[in-house]
């Protein structure tokens, strides 16, 4: 249930972050990220990894790191060792 609303919260801080980006080019990412955190319930940081591994996610920037799903299979591989 916890996941679930933060992975909820985590879409709607990601849509909210690129929707309103292109609407104010002269405003920082960092001060739109504080806005739409405060807006959802989390910290500008927090919202900042969802971001970034959103950008992992869709292959975007070259971001180093795992994608989600190659997380999930890591974490899948290390229960079956143990």
């Amino acid at each position: 249930m916890i996941a679930h609303a933060q992975e909820s919260r985590g879409t709607l801080g990601i849509t909210s972050l690129f929707g309103q980006l292109g609407e104010w080019p002269h405003q920082s990412p960092a001060t739109f990220r504080e806005s739409i955190a405060a807006k959802i319930g989390c910290t500008a940081e927090t919202l900042r990894h969802w971001v970034r591994q959103a950008e992992r996610d869709a292959h975007q920037h070259q971001r180093p790191g795992l994608t989600t799903d190659e997380r999930q299979r890591l974490a899948e591989l290390d229960r079956r060792a143990k």
